[in-house]
């Protein structure tokens, strides 16, 4: 096992409750005792989860939140004439707490968005700044389907139209996560080629709303390809607008084509 393999699966991993036992990890780990920049990467990750832990713990509802719900309710049933406004109370009331929630959850470590939109290139480092020092999927599975139904779910997700199973080639599934990014909700599926004699995601589709990103043509492709095989360019890169939505593909490698990498419908 490698490093990045290791951090593969150690960005799955939550010290106080994974059982470390387990074959993979309990070879993640030993590689990790032995690679100074993989340990650093850990320790981040793990700050990460706590104060994500620490932050949510810090939410508690305004006090007088539950007793309006139950005043409305209660108005509710005294008369047919002021259910209208038992019910606009108690939604007045859900609508403060969400209010209030989004103050504590939302994002704080992502960069915020501007008077501008942010253009191509920003969109692409940020993105491969998610992989870099990703901290997990949400949904691990092989089944594209199983991966649309998780992302169809979230609200407000650009989701990819991606081709039917059997039309693939070359190809696995690995999982999927969304990404919040300038206020903007991006999808996000791995996968694996199958030449590539690793485990590892080495092909990434990213997804996000055509208004999010200025400078972009419809149907316009911007590519970027590492110089040689040799290149200390990692990834062969190409983002393009289609019906609604901008595509990011990250391919591992040097490809002359990442667009057609990804089995897009």
């Amino acid at each position: 096992m490698n490093s990045d393999e290791a951090r593969f699966i150690l960005s799955s991993v939550r010290p106080e409750e994974t059982d470390h036992s387990a074959p993979q990890v309990e070879e993640a780990m030993r590689v990790l005792a032995g690679d100074p920049e993989l340990q650093e990467w850990f320790e981040k990750s793990k700050r990460f989860d706590r104060t994500i832990s620490d932050r949510l713990a810090e939410v508690s509802p305004p006090a007088d939140l539950r007793d309006s719900i139950l005043t409305g309710m209660e108005a509710s049933r005294t008369s047919s004439g002021s259910r209208r406004k038992a019910l606009a109370w108690s939604l007045a009331a859900v609508l403060a707490l969400g209010g209030f929630l989004s103050l504590f959850l939302a994002p704080r470590d992502i960069e915020s968005q501007g008077e501008s939109k942010p253009t191509v290139a920003e969109f692409e480092r940020a993105m491969q700044e998610v992989i870099t020092g990703m901290p997990g999927l949400d949904l691990l599975s092989s089944d594209p389907n199983v991966l649309l139904r998780q992302l169809r779910d979230r609200a407000d997700v650009a989701v990819p139209s991606l081709a039917t199973a059997n039309e693939l080639s070359g190809l696995r599934y690995l999982g999927c996560k969304v990404v919040n990014w300038q206020g903007h909700e991006v999808s996000l599926i791995c996968m694996q080629r199958s030449n590539s004699g690793t485990d590892m995601p080495n092909l990434h589709l990213f997804t996000i709303p055509a208004e999010a990103i200025e400078g972009l043509d419809h149907d316009e492709i911007i590519a970027h390809l590492p110089e040689s095989e040799h290149s200390s360019r990692k990834w062969s890169t190409a983002v393009w607008q289609s019906e609604g939505r901008v595509y990011l593909v990250l391919a591992e490698g040097r490809h002359s084509n990442p667009r057609q990498l990804v089995p897009l419908g």
